[in-house]
């Protein structure tokens, strides 16, 4: 489905970005979760602050397995 004209959707703007962008979940058992085959980078009781999951990801591709 192709749109005949020009759709700005996405502010640039970011005080008029609204939603949930960046909330933690109020319940521990649906917030985010990261698996992984990695055993050197897995922990199983820990958490993660959402500033440090680029370095997982990174430290991720970087790893041997």
């Amino acid at each position: 489905m192709g749109f005949r004209y020009y759709m700005d959707v996405i502010p640039l703007k970011p005080e008029l970005v609204k939603g949930s962008h960046g909330t933690l979940a109020a319940n521990p058992e649906k917030a985010a979760l990261c698996i992984s085959e990695v055993k050197a980078l897995r922990t199983v009781t820990s958490t993660l602050p959402m500033t440090g999951v680029k370095d997982l990801i990174v430290a991720h591709v970087l790893s041997n397995g």
